[in-house]
């Protein structure tokens, strides 16, 4: 069995930071409904992306913030719209509308090397709208996690997030990622049995209101915490 500690206490006491553990939680409401969020118009898309890059920049500090990619987890829905096929609800470019189902398996997203490849096309616009020479440094991947619901708290399927401070680098394992329109990798934990030394954090009962910020990779070797794995639990 694992366990998984509720991250609302420590957080109160300023014991959990992105920092610290690579995951914190803000409180950072957004203008957008339940609705929006699944049909996600240019309109919405611009207006949440700004919302999420000012959460991000506050809880950071970052000079330049860009945002990319939106995806709901929506098992029943995402099965729907797959035609009840589970097999085209994974993946990145599941062709369903920005909508997925739950990621059970504890993984980062990115690697080096993809995290890199990520960067630079992200960044490409902001090199674009400045001089030639502008050069950029260290870079940090965030994921921006928050419930869309109106009426009431997360209660099913929460999401974990591995304290990355207990995270060793024999822990990790790289893993080639198969879709149907490019192949890509990412990290997953080594081991087959919980270890003793990881500490799993969730926050119980999110709302609608409070936004989980959780780092996918950092560029800088020299920080503490470079990665938190994470999963969905039920």
């Amino acid at each position: 069995a694992v366990r998984i500690h509720d991250a609302r206490p420590d957080l109160a006491a300023g014991q959990v930071s992105l920092a610290e553990n690579g995951v914190t939680l803000v409180r950072h409401p957004t203008s957008l409904c339940t609705e929006e969020f699944y049909s996600l118009s240019t309109r919405a898309r611009e207006v949440y992306f700004r919302e999420v890059c000012a959460a991000v920049t506050e809880a950071t500090g970052a000079q330049e913030v860009v945002a990319f990619h939106h995806l709901v987890r929506n098992e029943a829905m995402a099965l729907k719209l797959a035609g009840g096929d589970p097999s085209i609800m994974a993946g990145y470019d599941n062709s369903l509308g920005g909508v997925g189902g739950y990621a059970p398996n504890a993984h980062a997203d990115y690697t080096p090397a993809t995290a890199a490849g990520t960067a630079r096309q992200q960044l490409q616009r902001l090199l674009e709208e400045r001089s030639p020479k502008t050069t950029f440094g260290r870079y940090v991947l965030i994921n921006a996690w928050r419930s869309i619901s109106d009426s009431g708290p997360v209660l099913n399927h929460p999401l974990a997030v591995l304290d990355g401070a207990s995270l060793s680098s024999e822990d990790r394992v790289t893993v080639d990622l198969h879709y149907r329109s490019f192949v890509s990798e990412s990290m997953q934990l080594r081991c087959s049995q919980p270890h003793s030394r990881h500490r799993w954090l969730y926050f119980p009962r999110m709302v609608k209101d409070e936004l989980l910020l959780f780092k996918q990779y950092d560029s800088d070797p020299t920080e503490k915490v470079c990665y938190a794995f994470h999963c969905a639990f039920s």
